[in-house]
């Protein structure tokens, strides 16, 4: 059981690293909507997995 909580962390983790590098990237865009997204995206997927108030 412990190990597939480790494994959806990590998994969890990687996606926020990804996004966090795509709304890096595109800096001539808007960065609101693209925070907004990120934020909506976030809640989104840790609410899903009851992890929303440890990142």
């Amino acid at each position: 059981m412990d190990a597939i909580i480790m494994l959806i962390s990590l998994g969890t983790a990687g996606a926020l690293l990804i996004a966090l590098r795509l709304t890096r990237r595109g800096k001539g865009r808007s960065d609101a909507v693209q925070r907004i997204n990120f934020d909506l995206y976030k809640e989104r997927e840790l609410g899903n997995r009851g992890l929303a108030g440890k990142i």
